[in-house]
């Protein structure tokens, strides 16, 4: 039972300290491919302000691995890591966004 209580208190404070690290971007709920206009254009403007706030937080993970890569590798390391799981994060939310909405095919042909 003293191990169960010591694991559970380490995953907690490991999660707390890797708390500061969450990509700051929120990511807009996807719609079902039957809403309205309306509800796609929403989506379509969050969905771009998701986008902006992604590119936002990238630069500025590059900028202090720029700035820490020859002082303090570890943080520089650690940014280069959160930089490119949110660019992995990104790519993931974009292909869902995709095969939600696929492109309609003309009914002209």
């Amino acid at each position: 039972m003293k191990f169960l209580l010591s694991a559970l208190t380490l995953s907690v404070l490991a999660t707390s300290v890797y708390a500061d690290d969450a990509i700051p971007c929120k990511k807009p709920v996807i719609p079902n491919p039957q809403a309205s206009d309306t509800v796609i254009k929403m989506f379509n403007k969050r969905y771009d302000a998701y986008k902006v706030c992604i590119k936002k937080y990238v630069d500025e993970q590059h900028a202090i691995v720029d700035s820490e890569k020859d002082k303090n590798m570890e943080k520089a390391r650690s940014a280069n890591d959160a930089a490119e799981a949110a660019i992995k994060d990104y790519n993931a939310f974009s292909e869902e966004a995709q095969a939600a909405f696929p492109p309609q095919e003309d009914k002209d042909k």
